[in-house]
């Protein structure tokens, strides 16, 4: 599959494919009246429920977990993730990091995939020397407009989310096979809730997705 040549900080429709049957589902605005959805962060919703009917989950998160949630614990200072098995070939990876059950006043930053062959990329880099395919999808949401991460888009080129209190961010991307993805990384100014928060690492395979401006 091919997307586009750089990560575009908007993607003014995007779709869901599915590989089963081959049928294209649209990811459309969810209110174009509110501002709550503006951006990239109303497709990622519809993203989301679209993918949870078409797709096969399987979890790449490792252990210790919250304690009531499979996500992996994410502990003040820095964090490296190593998948509990490599992502097959064709697959989605889904990330989503989760402060909206008890985390106030979080923020990560220094997000980072790393390879088999040594290289620890941020996702521009990866897309950049080829290592993921060029279309991300990156959005925070919450309850409440103070409750994203604002900056979230930084993430893409390593910087900081920002500070925000109950938050979440979803994190699409797909791996190519110059290198296979062994683990992610990422930092963190506070311990989140160690009850349901963390970081969930899932492989998407029977979908796929593409975009148009």
């Amino acid at each position: 599959s091919y997307y586009g040549t750089k990560i575009e900080d908007l993607y003014e429709s995007i779709y869901v494919r599915n590989l089963t049957d081959g049928k294209l589902y649209s990811v459309s605005k969810l209110d174009p009246q509110d501002d709550y959805f503006s951006g990239n962060y109303d497709r990622t919703a519809g993203l989301t429920t679209e993918i949870d009917k078409h797709t096969k989950r399987t979890p790449l998160n490792p252990s210790p977990y919250a304690t009531n949630s499979s996500a992996s614990i994410i502990n003040k200072g820095a964090n490296t993730y190593e998948l509990i098995k490599d992502v097959s070939q064709n697959a989605w990876v889904q990330i989503y990091i989760g402060a909206g059950w008890g985390t106030p006043d979080s923020e990560f930053s220094n997000f980072k995939l790393n390879f088999a062959d040594g290289s620890s990329l941020t996702l521009e880099q990866a897309v950049e020397n080829g290592y993921i395919d060029p279309l991300v999808v990156i959005a925070s949401g919450g309850s409440y407009m103070n409750h994203m991460w604002a900056n979230s888009l930084d993430i893409k080129s390593g910087g900081s989310s920002g500070i925000s209190s109950y938050a979440h961010e979803y994190i699409y991307f797909k791996p190519r096979q110059k290198s296979i993805l062994k683990s992610l990384s990422l930092t963190a100014n506070c311990t989140f809730s160690l009850e349901h928060d963390g970081i969930s690492i899932m492989e998407l395979t029977g979908v796929d997705l593409t975009f148009g401006l």
